[in-house]
């Protein structure tokens, strides 16, 4: 009944502001012709200058890992539901609700090729710390050039509990190889960096991550909150030459990540952030920061569609991407255009796999908790508080922080507190 009134709440409302809206401009005479003339967000990408070419290395580092991160760009930095987390914000691991196996593959329908491997999990006797490992290979065959690299991946949620899901905090630590020499890199999908010849570079560097969830507006039944809000640093770290030495004229793609994600319906997640890029050897170096959008519909529990779109100095694109689950397996095929680069339209394509390997028994033991807790508010009810303490016991020997089962033990020896008063001083007379 509530969710019927909500639709027709926003029904009235909608015809509300439409003839509000009409009847606004024959009043005001908007004059829609020079509306048009108006610069838009595109224009002002492309009119504003960076200070200078940024000249970078490890390009794969700074290249989403896997299909949904590609999607959402920046904004996936909240959302991260799956390995995607591994690029976008560390402190996810310890929010995944399973352990999860799997790869991907891009190609750009030209010279370069992008791939990867992740592995996640959650620890049983730790639920609130999660872990992975990684690896990305990024190839460029006209440009004979190669690298790869690989990281280790560490999370926990802190002061998580019923009502409040916590801060989660995370960081991946990674190292990096790159091999071959080409002059210029500034045409490569979703890459604004150019670079300087180079034979051979090491490098060792990390990203750091923090994400908070809490419920807003929720017009659904579900445990998981519905808004997430997320904060990363990523690539921070040296790069070292052949020599052994700083490569100083070629830092790593360093950049900031802000985004948000919200579920008011339950089919439907919308997603948006930004993203700023960090020269760490020139701090004078200014930047035009990048933003996304996107949004998740799940037409059912297996299939999912994915649209986003991503603003960035001339190099903006558009996403679609589908999400097909069977027998614990997951598959995404998405498809990218590159639609405003520097007059050059690029297509990509790219197919991720993934295998779900269980939740290390986290939805049995809320299941459990579920039915003691039950079982304790019947055993309440009857007036049975000492059984119905027992039973809220066994709740929290499985989820210490299960805060309903707390607040009814709290009332329960209240009510025992308070007749064992009544009691005594029935006896005194």
């Amino acid at each position: 009944m509530m969710m019927k009134n909500f639709h027709k709440s926003i029904l009235f409302f909608s015809l509300f502001f439409i003839m509000n809206a009409s009847l606004f401009c024959e009043t005001v005479q908007i004059n829609f012709a020079e509306i048009q003339k108006l610069p838009s967000f595109y224009d002002f990408l492309n009119s504003t200058e960076d200070s200078s070419p940024q000249i970078n290395s490890f390009f794969s580092a700074a290249k989403p890992f896997g299909n949904k991160a590609q999607v959402f760009g920046s904004s996936y930095s909240a959302l991260c539901d799956d390995l995607g987390y591994f690029y976008s914000n560390p402190s996810a691991a310890s929010l995944q609700k399973q352990t999860q196996a799997g790869g991907f593959l891009e190609y750009d329908f030209g010279s370069t090729l992008f791939g990867g491997f992740g592995l996640t999990r959650r620890a049983k006797k730790i639920p609130d710390f999660g872990y992975g490992l990684f690896g990305t290979i990024f190839s460029m065959t006209n440009e004979k050039y190669f690298e790869v690299v690989t990281g280790l991946n560490l999370s926990y949620n802190f002061l998580a509990g019923y009502d409040f899901k916590g801060i989660c905090a995370g960081i991946n630590i990674k190292t990096g190889w790159q091999k071959g020499s080409f002059s210029s890199i500034n045409n490569i999908n979703q890459i604004n960096f150019v670079t300087c010849d180079s034979n051979s570079l090491f490098s060792i560097f990390f990203d750091l991550g923090v994400m908070t969830q809490f419920n807003l507006f929720k017009f659904f039944y579900s445990r998981e909150p519905n808004v997430k809000i997320g904060l990363s640093l990523k690539n921070l770290g040296i790069v070292i030459d052949k020599s052994f030495g700083i490569a100083k004229n070629n830092p790593l793609p360093s950049e900031i990540n802000l985004s948000f994600s919200c579920k008011f319906l339950k089919p439907v997640t919308l997603c948006g952030g930004t993203s700023y890029p960090l020269n760490f050897s020139d701090f004078s170096q200014i930047y035009v920061p990048s933003v996304s959008f996107g949004f998740d519909f799940y037409l059912k529990d297996t299939i999912s569609l994915s649209l986003g779109t991503e603003f960035k100095k001339n190099k903006s694109q558009f996403s679609a991407g589908i999400d097909l689950q069977f027998s614990g397996k997951k598959i995404d095929l998405n498809y990218s255009l590159d639609y405003i680069s520097n007059e050059v339209q690029n297509h990509r394509i790219s197919l991720s796999f993934k295998v779900l390997l269980g939740d290390n028994d986290r939805s049995l033991i809320d299941y459990m908790v579920d039915k003691y807790y039950q079982a304790g508010l019947d055993y309440y009810a009857n007036g049975e508080w000492e059984k119905a303490i027992k039973e809220w016991d066994k709740a929290l020997k499985l989820n210490k922080h299960f805060d309903p089962a707390i607040l009814c033990i709290e009332s329960a020896q209240e009510q025992i507190k308070m007749f064992k008063n009544i009691s005594d001083s029935l006896n005194f007379e």
